[in-house]
């Protein structure tokens, strides 16, 4: 939680490219589930809710298509 409210803090605004919305989340941008740092601060970005979502629905689906 602290690394999550460390870079919040740091980057108060989504960084999906051309939304300028406060962020809600800090999201892994590769996901853990695939190989992601989970503490890397280069592995984080800034998103608001509905790019939060956006992206977490990505990632469900290309784990649903990942080998076993």
């Amino acid at each position: 939680m602290r690394a999550r409210d460390d870079y919040l803090r740091s980057h108060p605004f989504c960084e999906h490219t051309g939304c300028a919305r406060i962020a809600d989340a800090v999201d892994h941008i590769r996901p853990l589930a695939e190989g992601g740092d989970k503490y890397d601060p280069e592995n984080f970005q800034s998103l608001c809710d509905p790019h939060h979502t956006e992206k977490t629905t990505q990632d469900a689906l290309r784990g649903k298509k990942r080998a076993r």
